[in-house]
């Protein structure tokens, strides 16, 4: 529900882009999980598609728009800035809730430093998703992360799997996160740098350099149809995962991290399309997603090679 005066436990903060389906589905799931004291504020991210500006005849929805697409960070953050609740929630609109928040927002009031929890996120058939993990750094974004969660035991672990209680944890999945108010305003919000992708990651070691503490609480179920917000433009999202990947590292690990990063990758796709490519040869070509990797691979390369142009992102769509 939403007044122009009242005040609330919290707010829905959801970035809609061609995404108006998925966004409907969203905020039908926040109501049916929420009793009182919410507002629900949905910002459309200068969306082509759909009629989501039918949401501005509803008195319980605040709608906020741009005439383009301002990138998700600076969407939150401009939605925040009418945001009355003690707790904010920043919510995917390819996500669903399937409990209420209640008992997690009274967690985090419990403890002056614990500043964000996360959700345990799942797949639409019940299966666990990635919801938290560390701080990305040279060995999460070099090495396979399921082959680092297997041989580092709890260390490198992105599920919550059979943990009922809240527990600490180094950086969170953006799809699903609540951030006390308070704290998301003296930090100033997410970087706005960051077009899309990695401005929970920044905002979540800039919380932890300041002192807060950040948990995932598996007691709050969240569905997420993952990719979905970008999945329709593959091969522009993950240019854009790699200009975000390589702003985050140049602010928190200097020009020098940057550019190591930069020929650990471009070493690790040139190995990839290499056997991608042997792969396909070996199979005449036959197996979908194989020829998709190949694809991907070549593509990001190349990148790589013509100098990191913007205008592949997905800035340039």
């Amino acid at each position: 529900m939403h007044t122009d005066t009242a005040s609330f436990t919290i707010t829905y903060i959801i970035i809609n882009h061609n995404t108006e389906k998925l966004t409907l589905s969203c905020i039908d799931s926040v109501i049916k999980n929420s009793v009182s004291g919410y507002e629900i504020i949905v910002f459309d991210n200068g969306s082509q598609e759909g009629n989501i500006r039918s949401l501005e005849k509803r008195e319980d929805i605040l709608f906020l728009a741009s005439k383009k697409n301002l990138g998700f960070a600076r969407a939150c953050n401009r939605a925040f800035e009418k945001a009355s609740g003690e707790f904010v929630c920043f919510i995917n609109s390819d996500a669903e809730l399937r409990t209420g928040v209640d008992n997690l927002t009274v967690f985090l009031s419990s403890d002056e430093r614990a500043a964000a929890a996360g959700a345990m996120l799942l797949n639409s058939d019940g299966s666990e998703q990635n919801s938290f993990g560390k701080t990305p750094c040279f060995t999460t974004e070099i090495f396979n992360k399921s082959l680092l969660e297997i041989f580092s035991l709890k260390s490198f672990r992105r599920k919550a799997g059979q943990a009922t209680k809240p527990f600490e944890v180094e950086s969170l999945v953006g799809a699903f996160m609540v951030v006390k108010s308070g704290v998301f305003r003296e930090l100033g919000g997410f970087d706005e740098r960051y077009f899309f992708f990695f401005e929970e990651s920044d905002f979540c070691l800039r919380m932890r350099r300041a002192g807060y503490k950040i948990f995932m609480f598996p007691g709050v179920k969240v569905v997420h149809f993952q990719g979905k917000t970008a999945g329709a433009k593959l091969l522009h999202a993950r240019v854009e995962y790699y200009l975000s990947r390589y702003k985050y590292f140049r602010k928190h690990y200097g020009y020098s991290g940057e550019v190591a990063l930069k020929a650990c990758l471009i070493i690790l796709l040139l190995s990839r399309s290499i056997l991608y490519l042997a792969g396909n040869i070996a199979t005449v070509f036959l197996i979908r997603n194989l020829r998709g990797k190949l694809i991907l691979s070549c593509y990001l390369f190349m990148w790589h090679l013509l100098g990191l142009r913007r205008d592949w992102g997905l800035t340039g769509e």
